[in-house]
């Protein structure tokens, strides 16, 4: 397996995470059913030099946490299985499993306030 310098790791990991400013991130069930869409920030991501992109929270500036999560509204009733972060022309920019992003609450109700209180990306 290939190893990469962080120099190369942090120009990349910013390469990918930049086609995601302004777009959307998308919550599913295991049936890949939409649960919810969260709008991005402009900047959708901030990178370090060890090739780790973290998204910006609800503020648009800071680091998502829990005292500034991304939100939205629940569209569908069911569990969160995985994620997309999309493109702000809907394309797909990459997906991975719950287990990589925090949640308020991973069960969605119709309607109900969906909270993001955590969302990385890693370049390996």
């Amino acid at each position: 397996m290939s190893t990469y310098p962080n120099s190369t790791k942090e120009v990349a990991i910013a390469a990918v995470v930049a086609l995601a400013d302004g777009g959307t991130l998308r919550l599913r069930s295991a049936a890949n059913v939409t649960l919810a869409d969260i709008d991005l920030a402009a900047t959708a991501f901030d990178t370090d030099d060890n090739g780790l992109a973290t998204a910006r929270g609800g503020d648009g500036v800071d680091p998502i946490d829990e005292d500034n999560p991304l939100t939205g509204a629940g569209a569908a009733a069911g569990n969160v299985d995985n994620f997309q972060v999309l493109n702000s022309s809907g394309g797909l920019v990459f997906a991975g499993p719950s287990s990589e992003i925090t949640l308020a609450n991973p069960s969605v109700a119709v309607g109900q306030p969906v909270e993001v209180r955590g969302l990385t990306h890693t370049f390996a």
